[in-house]
């Protein structure tokens, strides 16, 4: 499914599921929200630099507040965004097996995204790693769920 119609049918949720005098809220029973998985389309690559292709982010602050601008027209109030599919961002050893730091310009886009959540007035819920961690190059970052020492 594409944003769209994704926002179009949680919308219609939105007005099916919630009376009407009890809005969007957060702090009640309801809250209006979306699943932004990824920007553009690109898996692996819109925040952080992908793993182990090495592609460039393709996050820019203007494609960032259209779809912000989108999702506060729609009453959109939460959105989920996924941190290192792929392994976006991350940083790892020269034997490929341990997380030695972030990306700065994944944190710099992260940054971003939150600075331009506030103005749009979203709240952000970050996923660190997605299921897809089990196929993503046979499974051979696991360890960072599995073992202690590699967590």
């Amino acid at each position: 499914m594409n944003f769209r119609i994704c926002a179009i049918f949680f919308l219609f949720l939105a007005f099916i599921v919630a009376p009407a005098e009890a809005g969007n809220r957060l702090g009640g029973s309801f809250v209006f929200g979306m699943n932004l998985a990824w920007f553009d389309h690109d898996y692996g690559h819109d925040l952080g630099k992908s793993h182990p292709e090495g592609w460039n982010p393709s996050f820019t602050e203007e494609k960032c507040r259209k779809y912000f601008a989108d999702l506060k027209k729609m009453k959109c109030r939460v959105l989920r965004i996924w941190a290192f599919e792929r392994h976006e961002g991350l940083v790892f050893d020269q034997a490929d097996t341990l997380v030695i730091g972030l990306d700065p310009v994944f944190l710099a886009n992260c940054d971003s995204v939150m600075r331009l959540a506030q103005e749009y007035q979203l709240k952000v819920c970050w996923t660190l790693l997605n299921h897809l961690i089990a196929e993503d190059e046979k499974g051979k970052h696991m360890a960072i769920i599995r073992k202690k020492e590699v967590r």
